[in-house]
C-alpha cells in the first residue's frame, strides 16, 4: 500500500510540474542597474576621489537626469554667465537616448555627442553615476580616475 501511494504521489508531482506552459509571461533578463532608472533624478550631492563636494545653488536647482522606459533621456545642467560683475546661472538641457550594458550607461545626445557613465548603484530612491568619457567638437575625452565626479541623485517625487 505504501509503495502504491508513493508511486501515485510521484506521478502526481511530475504531472503537475510541467514546465512547457507557454501561457506564462517571460521576464526579460534586464540588468539590475536598469530596473530602477525610469523617472526624474535630481542631484543631491557629488564626490571626487571619495571627498564630498559642495553643490552650488545652480547645481541644486538645475542639475537632473530624466530617463524613460523606452530609452529616451533628458539631462539638465546649469550654465554660468556673467553680466557686468554679476554671475548668473541658467539651465541647459539636452535630449537623447541612453542604453546600459555591463554597468555602463551610454548617453547619446541628439547632436551626436556621447557621454559614458559607470552606473555605480541604482535603486528606487537613489542612483550613483560616474562620468568617465565624453565627446565634444574637439574630440574624445577620457576623464582621469582622480578627476571623475560621482553624482548621487535622488528620485523626484
Amino acid at each position: 500500500m505504501k509503495k502504491i501511494l508513493l508511486i501515485a504521489l510521484c506521478a502526481l508531482t511530475f504531472a503537475c510540474s510541467s514546465s512547457d506552459d507557454s501561457s506564462q509571461p517571460t521576464v526579460p533578463n534586464t540588468p539590475s542597474e536598469t530596473q530602477h532608472l525610469s523617472g526624474r533624478w535630481n542631484l543631491s550631492h557629488k564626490s571626487v576621489n571619495g571627498q564630498i563636494q559642495a553643490i552650488s545653488d545652480c547645481e541644486d536647482q538645475y542639475n537632473y537626469y530624466q530617463f524613460s522606459a523606452d530609452g529616451g533621456a533628458i539631462v539638465g545642467k546649469f550654465r554660468m554667465y556673467q553680466i557686468g560683475m554679476t554671475n548668473y546661472c541658467e539651465q541647459s538641457t539636452t535630449e537623447g537616448e541612453y542604453e546600459i550594458e555591463n554597468g555602463v550607461m551610454t548617453y547619446t545626445k541628439s547632436s551626436g555627442y556621447v557621454s559614458k557613465y559607470n552606473v555605480i548603484s541604482a535603486n528606487d530612491l537613489t542612483i550613483k553615476l560616474e562620468m568617465f568619457y565624453y565627446t565634444t567638437n574637439l574630440g574624445e575625452v577620457n576623464v582621469p580616475q582622480n578627476e571623475r565626479v560621482i553624482e548621487i541623485c535622488n528620485k523626484a517625487e
